[in-house]
């Protein structure tokens, strides 16, 4: 009986030994992995750069499905462009995979149409977009356009609206063309420039360029032929009315004034070009964020109206941000926003279980190598950022996706607000913290 016990728990232990190898080794990884955190929490926290400002940090492990630094997570700051992370994630739900280009109403001798809030048409950015413009050119019959479904104003709420006149901060209406700006090129003798319905004139004597706010008038001074001018112009219903006749050669008449059946209306949709979302998040594009909320307006709402949509996604879409943070516009040009470093995390964290990991590394900038990320981290041969940046004068944010040496792959969220200094010496704050992560994590 003995000869047995004592067999038995050699058995026993033989057993033992390969799981308590793992449990010890799984213990000390869980060790060294809080000794790394508590280091680089510490280091960040004593950093002389980042004690001259606010700002908080957030990282949070994929793996263990859980947050492993948090400094200052639950407070707010101004997120400037990661805003467009959350319209990102809005859009992508809302709209799926296709997106509305133009309502209209076919009757025996006219077509009646409304726009949706469709950037593309005509956009010098993209591939040439003429859906909407075919539809109503090949129609042959009368046009009326109306805007009534337009329930916003032209620009958001805590913009800066004497920026007018610069191409960050174009127009929001229900039917873009061309982008909503002025496309100005410069010869050695002349200009070209596109649309050709506004009246320009040129200043020989000066390099400066000006349209007063309510006025689609131009004055262009001289710029070398390299330098190319985009002007925001304003999109009232006659402007669009005189650029869509032009598009079309034909007249477009004004809505007509008897009651309209909704019920007979039908929606042309196309398939989201990848190069839309690329423009959202690479060029951090402020007119096609402000233009996607609106898209996902009508889509909801058969209206265009930026609140519906940020008070729809709070609600049913990113319900964890319900009453907890102030979102007013699509692009993060209003300093009336607040999101937390925990916001971002939990929405990045929303895309990774949506996208697989080849759409996230192609959506989002890479660090050293494309969007405005492309001149960071020059240094490092294999990508392994993957972020959205967000700056205003005294802000600079970063938030996104590290994977590291080992290929662990961690959400960040990097937020630094009110700091005197250039953003460069921020820039290079959190680029010395997610080489660190890079090389430890």
């Amino acid at each position: 009986m003995s000869k047995f016990c004592n067999t038995s728990v050699k058995n026993i232990i033989f057993l033992l030994i390969p799981v308590l190898s793992i449990l010890f080794k799984s213990c000390n990884q869980n060790i060294f992995l809080k000794s790394k955190s508590r280091s680089l929490s510490k280091t960040l926290i004593n950093s002389p750069v980042l004690q001259q400002e606010f700002n908080g940090f957030v990282l949070y492990d994929l793996k263990k499905d859980k947050k492993i630094i948090d400094i200052n997570g639950n407070k707010f700051f101004t997120p400037a462009s990661n805003t467009k992370v959350f319209t990102f994630y809005t859009s992508l739900m809302i709209l799926n995979d296709s997106m509305p280009i133009i309502k209209y109403i076919t009757k025996a001798d006219s077509i009646i149409f409304w726009g949706t809030g469709n950037p593309l048409c005509l956009n010098p950015d993209f591939e040439r977009n003429t859906h909407a413009i075919k539809l109503l050119k090949d129609s042959g019959k009368k046009l009326y356009f109306c805007d009534d479904n337009f329930q916003d104003q032209r620009f958001g709420s805590g913009w800066a609206w004497d920026d007018y006149i610069y191409d960050y901060q174009l127009e929001k209406n229900a039917f873009p063309i061309y982008g909503n700006r002025l496309l100005i090129k410069f010869y050695a003798d002349s200009i070209d420039f596109s649309p050709k319905i506004f009246k320009i004139t040129t200043l020989l004597d000066s390099n400066f360029y000006h349209r007063a706010e309510f006025d689609n008038e131009f004055e262009i001074g001289k710029f070398k032929t390299s330098d190319k001018l985009q002007i925001p112009f304003i999109t009232d219903s006659i402007t669009i009315n005189k650029l869509l006749s032009l598009a079309i050669e034909k007249q477009i008449n004004k809505c007509p004034t008897e009651k309209i059946d909704q019920e007979q209306t039908k929606i042309l949709k196309i398939k989201i070009p990848d190069t839309l979302y690329l423009r959202l998040l690479h060029d951090s594009d402020n007119f096609i964020a402000e233009q996607l909320i609106q898209m996902c307006s009508f889509t909801l709402f058969d209206t265009l109206n930026t609140k519906k949509t940020i008070n729809y996604s709070k609600k049913y879409i990113l319900s964890e941000l319900n009453n907890n943070c102030r979102w007013v516009d699509g692009s993060g040009l209003s300093r009336y926003n607040l999101f937390s470093p925990n916001d971002l995390v939990y929405v990045l964290k929303l895309i990774y279980n949506k996208l697989p990991w080849s759409k996230i590394t192609g959506y989002f900038p890479t660090a050293g190598i494309s969007g405005t990320l492309k001149n960071n981290y020059p240094k490092i041969k294999k990508p392994f950022v993957y972020a959205k940046s967000g700056s205003l004068s005294n802000n600079y944010n970063l938030s996104g996706y590290i994977q590291t040496k080992k290929g662990n792959r961690y959400i960040f969220s990097f937020m630094n607000n009110h700091f005197l200094e250039k953003s460069k010496t921020i820039k290079k704050e959190i680029e010395k913290t997610l080489l660190l992560i890079y090389n430890n994590f």
